[in-house]
């Protein structure tokens, strides 16, 4: 088995993609568009495993700021030996960039390919989420609130505010999303969306709940990048002395509402499955869980090795 780059007029990837897109069940359009914009946009690298010069695998990595990413790792249900090898190529080829201190990546959880144990055998750390949905319609139910909460449209002037929230909450995922753990990441989390780095950003579709005039909680969404009239969950912060007060339902509802006041059809999410609590309020709301996927993050020491 040979690895090769992923070059203009090389072998064609057609068949991969489309076996990577069935299997894993995504629209075609989501497929192509975020192999698109990685390689576009972020001068990402691809990889082909060829067995007699047919392509068998494919695996496409970036570099952003200090992280490494694979966008991408498949192989054909025949040639899953070539997943290690591929994985193997593309830590090589992130390791020219000395300033990583991650690599991370999103991969759907595909029967029979086991990424799960290659991934760990390579010093990954992973947890599996779900993407969910729910279908936005006149049935969807207006929120309600205690006594001496009020919720309003996302305030810039309460960026600060929100930044300290998020530092100060605890979360399961920080090892996993750095942003989490810390106010430098949380800011950079919020700006970022704010500026529309994850999608469109209106501040009418992300509210935040008042305590008083104490920040409580707020949920952060975006329109989806990639699949028209659906809003995105992207974040769903309650401080930890307002939970147990229906904030978590009353921001995800509000944000339901919004979007479907907006000509939304669907409103998506994807949340960590040991993430009960956040799990089964998503579930009572009515989403639907589409399919279940893995985020792997692998530290590094600064001279980008592992």
């Amino acid at each position: 088995m040979e690895i090769v780059p992923l070059a203009p007029g090389g072998p064609g990837i057609e068949m991969l993609l489309e076996d990577y897109r069935r299997r894993a069940g995504f629209p075609e359009a989501l497929v192509l568009s975020a192999l698109t914009e990685a390689l576009a946009s972020r001068e990402a690298r691809g990889f082909l495993a060829l067995e007699g010069g047919t392509p068998v695998g494919l695996v496409v990595v970036s570099q952003e700021g200090q992280e490494g990413r694979i966008h991408l790792l498949h192989a054909l249900p025949d040639h899953t030996r070539a997943l290690p090898l591929l994985l193997e190529q593309a830590e090589r080829e992130m390791a020219r960039f000395r300033t990583l201190r991650a690599l991370h990546a999103t991969l759907p959880l595909l029967p029979g390919f086991e990424l799960e144990a290659i991934l760990h055998a390579r010093g990954y750390r992973g947890a599996v989420r779900a993407r969910m949905h729910l279908a936005l319609g006149e049935h969807t139910p207006a929120p309600t609130l205690r006594s001496g909460y009020r919720l309003l449209p996302w305030d810039d002037t309460r960026l600060e505010e929100a930044v300290a929230l998020v530092a100060d909450t605890p979360s399961d995922d920080a090892w996993l999303y750095p942003e989490f753990a810390g106010r430098a990441g949380a800011r950079r989390l919020l700006q970022g969306a704010v500026a529309g780095r994850f999608g469109r950003f209106d501040p009418h579709l992300s509210p935040m709940a008042l305590s008083g005039e104490a920040l409580a909680g707020f949920a952060l969404a975006t329109w989806h990048p990639l699949l028209p009239q659906e809003g995105f969950l992207l974040d769903l912060f309650v401080a930890p002395r307002h939970r147990g007060q229906g904030l978590g339902r009353a921001l995800v509802l509000a944000t339901a509402t919004a979007f479907r006041e907006a000509g939304a059809a669907r409103l998506g999410l994807a949340v960590t499955l040991d993430n009960t609590v956040a799990l089964r309020l998503y579930e009572q709301l009515g989403f639907q869980t589409e399919y279940r996927f893995a985020v792997f993050r692998k530290d590094l020491t600064p001279h980008g090795k592992g």
